[in-house]
């Protein structure tokens, strides 16, 4: 028996799923970013001080408010049809991101734990933008058709 056999075998007991298309969902997720990183940078803008102090970056406010005017820009590109190379942007922006934030780890112990959530927060919300930026970077041909996607297909 071959794998292939073994998948045709179940894909009769397993129903097909169907959910909107690829492009869709993740145009969807890319404007929910979008407004997240404006509201995000709007933070960074307004409260510099308050968000270095917090995370262990005390004199690093002209860099946090560039991070701010950083994520506003990724935000407005994603908002105004740049979703892909907006998410891409995003991605090595959070690497960024976490670089600092470690490096903000070591300097100062007393805001570690505040800094370990960011870092985890970070961490999720770039796993996030990564799979956007790779959904709406694929190639045609690797999209469903119909808007259907098989539930085997889609994760063999």
């Amino acid at each position: 028996m071959t794998a292939s056999s073994i998948m045709e075998s179940t894909r009769a007991l397993v129903p097909h799923v169907s959910v909107p298309a690829r492009p869709v969902l993740s145009r969807g997720a890319a404007q929910a970013l979008g407004v997240f990183s404006i509201a995000l940078g709007l933070a960074e803008l307004i409260a510099p001080r308050r968000l270095a102090q917090s995370f262990g970056l005390d004199g690093k406010e002209t860099i946090v408010r560039a991070f701010g005017g950083r994520e506003i820009a990724a935000g407005i590109a994603a908002l105004a049809g740049f979703a892909a190379p907006a998410m891409w942007a995003r991605v090595a922006v959070d690497v960024l991101d976490l670089a600092m934030l470690a490096g903000g780890r070591r300097r100062n112990r007393e805001t570690a734990r505040n800094i370990s959530l960011a870092i985890a927060a970070v961490a999720g919300i770039a796993a996030l933008d990564l799979c956007v930026a790779g959904l709406l970077s694929a190639p045609a041909d690797a999209r469903p058709r119909n808007g259907t996607w098989d539930f085997l297909t889609r994760w063999l």
